[in-house]
């Protein structure tokens, strides 16, 4: 009993610590913590979607997979190829599809329709909320796998808040979306997916190297926070709540960055 409640504790405090470092650059009008904790726990569910998708993209990637080892004429290169990219592709390809996808749905179904929602910032904390909430339950999964002091410093200064900035990228996006509704935001929302899912394409390729490994993805982090950092720079100066004789005249939908 005292070991579950050290490993929940130990999931928790890195989760309560990220979530105060995004809750922070909300300073115009931070949103209602008991509406941020909502979409914390609701990141939290998110997983077993994610879960049922990631399973289905894998049967749909297998049976892709089956048939080009059927065109391909065979040979030693191709089957030990084969071996290497199946042992690798869930991990790399499938999980970061199926959980941007599945995340970035639960931003838009249940955050983006708030009265709360009115700023940009907004779509950065609530994503940063269920990126955060969906690292919290993969946390206790890698916990009970792989021992809890083999990925604990990692998974606690580096994974979750990998999660929570892969949300960002389409946090902001949404918020930007919503400042002006009859712009046609469909391309700028699609760029910030591929983007969240690209930077979890990449952490968990580089995931699975050692030394350089550990080095690269420390790289990735320190690249989206700086790009995020730009992104809630933009989200305050397009806030109806900054003041007057900021740059917030100017159009969301003259935003092209992500």
């Amino acid at each position: 009993m005292e070991l579950i409640l050290l490993v929940l504790v130990s999931a928790m405090a890195p989760a309560l610590l990220w979530m105060w470092v995004f809750y922070r650059q909300d300073k115009l009008e931070p949103e209602p913590p008991r509406i941020v904790w909502r979409m914390f726990w609701l990141g939290a569910l998110s997983i077993i979607p994610a879960v049922i998708l990631s399973g289905l993209l894998s049967i749909v990637f297998s049976l892709l997979g089956y048939l080009l080892l059927k065109v391909i004429p065979t040979s030693t290169w191709v089957e030990s190829a084969t071996i290497v990219i199946s042992g690798v592709y869930g991990a790399v390809l499938v999980a970061p599809i199926a959980e941007e996808i599945v995340k970035f749905l639960f931003l838009k179904r249940f955050a983006y329709p708030l009265e709360e929602f009115d700023e940009p910032m907004d779509g950065i904390v609530y994503g940063a909320a269920i990126g955060l909430g969906f690292a919290f339950v993969e946390n206790l999964i890698f916990f009970a796998n792989y021992g809890f002091e083999n990925v604990y410093l990692i998974r606690s200064a580096l994974t979750m808040p990998a999660h929570a900035l892969f949300c960002s990228f389409y946090g902001f996006a949404l918020g930007i979306a919503k400042m002006d509704p009859d712009w046609d935001s469909r391309n700028f929302l699609r760029k910030a997916l591929y983007s969240g899912i690209f930077f979890h394409f990449a952490y968990n390729l580089t995931a699975l190297f050692n030394v350089f490994g550990a080095l690269a993805l420390l790289l990735i982090v320190i690249g989206m926070w700086r790009k995020v950092g730009v992104n809630i720079l933009a989200a305050h100066s397009h806030s109806p709540h900054a003041k007057p004789e900021s740059d917030v005249l100017e159009s969301p939908s003259k935003h092209d960055g992500i």
